[in-house]
């Protein structure tokens, strides 16, 4: 921090002090509900907005290996009567097909953390916050993305949406560092719940629940 901002900083901070305890209350207040809705803005909304892509794209997939299952099932059936080298090599192309295509649905959670990965980053990134502490952190059962309806006939392919419920309490600005902090790491989550509110100022507490994306439906204990 350089001089000038520390010295605006502190000029802030004792104008802050001066106002009444009422009115710190409001600026504190407007403070976090500025915040809370920027990270709402920024964090839960794209988020959630890439989901439903994702899940529309994970259905397009499906439908398009169900088609290619369809026609390697005919052709096998076909086969049983009258072998036919060719129908052999399209037997060939077909599957590759389908696997080129679970290539690409298991690309759409490349970049995303593992779901047992999940809670011990959360572990580390508080082990090296200062002034919070861990009020609960549980895993949640993973769920289909997919329906069963949505699902290709034949195929039990799927993504499972494994969560982490983790209620934090601290100082705003403390827990605010600890978002930031988890917000800049390499592997990227979803953000799907976000409650905020203050138990004894300047105390507070903030309940998050993140998810990533997986193909194993296994439960991931934290």
């Amino acid at each position: 921090m350089s001089a000038s901002i520390s010295k605006s900083y502190s000029s802030l901070y004792q104008k802050f002090l001066l106002i009444s305890t009422r009115e710190q209350v409001l600026v504190i207040f407007c403070g976090m509900a500025i915040v809370i809705g920027a990270i709402f803005l920024l964090l839960i909304e794209p988020t959630q907005l890439k989901t439903k892509s994702l899940k529309s794209q994970i259905a397009n997939h499906k439908q398009e290996i169900g088609s290619l299952e369809a026609q390697v099932q005919s052709i096998m059936e076909s086969l049983e009567d009258d072998p036919n080298v060719a129908l052999k090599k399209q037997i060939t192309s077909l599957d590759e097909q389908i696997s080129v295509v679970e290539t690409q649905l298991q690309s759409e959670t490349l970049s995303l953390i593992p779901a047992s990965e999940m809670p011990r980053m959360l572990k580390n990134v508080l082990a090296a916050s200062k002034g919070l502490k861990v009020i609960e952190l549980q895993s949640i059962p993973p769920t289909a993305v997919l329906t069963e309806e949505q699902q290709s006939e034949g195929t039990e392919l799927n993504l499972y949406r494994h969560g982490v419920m983790l209620t934090l309490e601290g100082k705003y600005f403390d827990i605010q560092r600890y978002l930031e902090k988890i917000e800049s790491l390499e592997w990227q989550f979803y953000w799907k719940k976000f409650d905020y509110g203050v138990t004894q100022h300047p105390l507070a507490t903030v309940k998050l629940e993140l998810y990533t994306l997986s193909t194993n439906k296994a439960f991931i204990g934290v």
